[in-house]
């Protein structure tokens, strides 16, 4: 059964550094979730409505990594495209990864963060983002400082 989202069961969408409540209002896209099996999310456009499916499966914090995910689809018009998780993706679906992660873990407030808690799931908690992004946006950052020197 398709269930319309309701910002009241998900509290946790306006946390962190990101409002995704706010963006999403301010562009009229209706959330929905449904069990999707294997795919996290999809956006479709259809009859002028814009809509993303999220798998209710996922916890609060990975919707919210799809609902990004999805909206850098929306916002460069990649309609009706489903995402999943795997290990070999398109290069839209490594771009819209990379958008989500960037969109919820900015880089100078995730430096800030990691200086005063090295715990990753405390900043997760924080970001209201995926521990496992939380840990890739952090290897990332420390890889570029080590080869920057």
């Amino acid at each position: 059964m398709v269930k319309k989202w309701e910002e009241s069961f998900y509290p946790s969408f306006n946390q962190g550094y990101v409002d995704l409540s706010a963006i999403i209002k301010s562009h009229d896209i209706e959330i929905k979730t449904i069990d999707l099996y294997e795919i996290n999310g999809a956006y479709i456009s259809y009859n002028n409505e814009e809509i993303f499916v999220i798998n209710e499966n996922l916890d609060w914090k990975e919707q919210r990594f799809a609902i990004a995910h999805e909206l850098c689809h929306y916002m460069l018009w990649e309609k009706n495209h489903p995402s999943k998780m795997e290990i070999k993706k398109n290069s839209r679906e490594m771009r819209a990864d990379k958008f989500a992660m960037n969109f919820l873990l900015p880089t100078q407030p995730l430096i800030n963060v990691y200086k005063e808690e090295k715990d990753t799931l405390e900043i997760s908690n924080i970001f209201w983002a995926p521990e496992f992004q939380v840990k890739k946006k952090l290897t990332s950052l420390i890889n570029k400082w080590l080869l920057n020197g």
